[in-house]
């Protein structure tokens, strides 16, 4: 009875420390979700499409949030409740957000709090979320190693960032929005060729070699519909704080291409 007792203990797996993902549903958050349990710890998801009651710890350690932005005011408040709810000692943000929200959220919450945006395909983030450098800012910068042995845990490569979460924040978004305008100059293209009844094909060719020879400097963009949950909806937000007349174009244009699709 007693080494019964003893090897059912044995077997007890040991947790690194206890986890909260918000958003865990999504695509950015099954990712992040599945890296926390593969690197051991005791993870546990709260999502509002979630149809069952999820009973959360007293606290954790880590809360991860990865729930849709559209305006700081809801996002904010959304993650206070989250806050209020698993009781976090530190809060990581992955999603896409405007400048200065994640500095909203430590002085509104007291906790320590990590913005990390999120790099990758959406339809492999799981395995370029370990592939790519894992960059963060941590508020206050004193909590920078807490947040870095954190991310070495989870199996990602973490790359501290220096500068204010600010900066981070903004830079994320101007990514997505540079790649966002090729794809609206490809979209443009494709319709000028098939005002001559001719495909894009002959572009891609013309452009192959380019590619081959130079592949630091030339990428191989289509002129697909730029759907998914970021490049429109992050052009949308930097719109919203920084006029430009290309992104203009390119969410003009990838009205268009869904239009016509």
């Amino acid at each position: 009875m007693i080494k019964d007792l003893f090897k059912k203990k044995g077997k007890e797996k040991q947790y690194k420390g206890v986890c909260v993902v918000a958003g865990n549903l999504g695509e950015v958050g099954a990712a992040i979700h599945k890296l926390l349990i593969k690197g051991g710890f005791q993870t546990f998801g709260i999502d509002k499409r979630e149809k069952k009651k999820v009973k959360l710890p007293k606290e954790c350690d880590f809360l991860h949030i990865t729930i849709p932005f559209v305006e700081t005011k809801q996002f904010v408040g959304d993650v206070l409740k989250l806050i209020k709810k698993a009781k976090p000692k530190h809060i990581i943000i992955h999603s896409s957000v405007l400048p200065g929200t994640s500095l909203e959220i430590f002085e509104k919450a007291n906790v320590p709090v990590c913005y990390s945006p999120v790099r990758g395909q959406h339809d492999n983030l799981f395995n370029d979320l370990k592939r790519y450098e894992k960059y963060f800012s941590p508020l206050p910068r004193e909590s920078a190693d807490t947040f870095q042995e954190h991310f070495v845990a989870m199996g990602l490569k973490p790359s501290g960032y220096i500068k204010s979460p600010e900066e981070l924040e903004l830079v994320k978004l101007l990514d997505v929005c540079q790649y966002g305008i090729l794809i609206g100059w490809a979209q443009e293209c494709q319709r000028a060729l098939k005002n001559i009844s001719a495909d894009y094909s002959l572009l891609q060719m013309f452009q192959a070699e380019h590619i081959n020879f130079y592949p630091s400097k030339r990428a191989d963009i289509t002129p697909g519909f730029a759907g998914g949950h970021c490049v429109e909806q992050d052009a949308i937000l930097v719109d919203k704080i920084f006029k430009s007349d290309m992104l203009k174009a390119f969410l003009e244009s990838n009205k268009r291409k869904r239009d016509e699709l």
